[in-house]
Parts: C-alpha cells; sequence; structure tokens
C-alpha cells in the first residue's frame, strides 16, 4: 500500500494529529517498513485523489443534470 507512494520534492510543514490517529499511523509505518512522514504523505495523497474524484463527479452529474433540463 505504501510503498506505492511517489517521492517528490518536499515542503517543511507542520501538523497535529490526535493521539489516536499518530498511533494509527505508527503501527502502518512499522508494519509496512516505512517512516511515519511517509505514511501520512501517502494517506494525505489517497484523500486528496478522493476527493478531487469526488469532485469531479459532482461536477460531471451537475453537468449531466443540466443538459437532460
Amino acid at each position: 500500500m505504501i510503498q506505492g507512494c511517489k517521492k517528490e520534492r518536499s515542503v517543511y510543514k507542520t501538523i497535529y494529529l490526535p493521539e489516536r490517529l499518530a498511533d494509527a499511523v505508527d503501527r502502518i509505518a512499522l508494519r509496512e517498513n516505512v517512516s511515519f512522514n511517509r505514511v501520512i504523505v501517502c494517506l494525505v495523497e489517497f484523500g486528496v485523489e478522493a476527493a478531487l474524484a469526488t469532485e469531479d463527479y459532482a461536477v460531471r452529474s451537475e453537468e449531466h443534470t443540466s443538459e437532460l433540463q
């Protein structure tokens, strides 16, 4: 899962996580043998891709509905 994430030029940002999420990320990092940061980057990538896909679907659906009227 995590191994497939690509490395790109990075910027430094600070985030605060609820303890339960930090613990879950630690477990994933240990299981996948990657860094905590790599897990965070991959999860954010997955989330952004999903949000954009949902947004794209909503726009296409809205356009289709307009065409039908």
